[in-house]
């Protein structure tokens, strides 16, 4: 991969993450700050991406940095988590996939559409799985700092 083949999809992403910030009704300092939650969790989909054949760990190792990105930086600004999450998530978001899914429908194409649907699903899991589980272990290690976390 080339610095050029690496640093126009992340542009891309930064770009899509403005645009939904409008979208989504965010203001000032957050639209460029949620903008790079995209752009970030995109650069580390495509580097990790590099070193598996998988598709489900890049999608989850960018699901995890989003989580954990948007509750430091909610935390960090005093915003909801939202403004940072929904921007982060719609460069990942496996569009295209979903298009070659519904072609293959339209088509009449059952295995191609079968095979559409479980990648989709493969990919939107391994994004939600990586948010919820970075987002609880944000909050634990937040809980212990605080001292809020009783042993039982």
């Amino acid at each position: 991969m080339t610095v050029l083949e690496f640093l126009v999809p992340c542009l891309g992403a930064f770009v899509a993450g403005i645009g939904f910030s409008f979208i989504y009704n965010i203001h000032g300092k957050n639209i460029v700050i949620s903008a790079l939650c995209g752009t970030f969790a995109y650069a580390a989909y495509l580097v990790f991406g590099l070193f598996t054949a998988s598709t489900f760990a890049p999608y989850f190792v960018a699901g995890v940095f989003i989580g954990v990105y948007s509750e430091v930086a909610a935390y960090i600004f005093h915003t909801p988590v939202t403004v940072y999450l929904m921007p982060g998530i719609v460069p990942l978001v496996p569009g295209f996939t979903i298009y070659k899914t519904m072609e293959a429908a339209l088509h009449g194409n059952i295995t191609g559409f079968g095979s559409g649907v479980v990648d989709t699903l493969k990919i939107a899991g391994a994004i939600s799985l990586g948010m919820i589980l970075a987002s609880y272990f944000v909050k634990a290690f937040k809980n212990i700092a605080q001292g809020k976390w009783k042993d039982a």
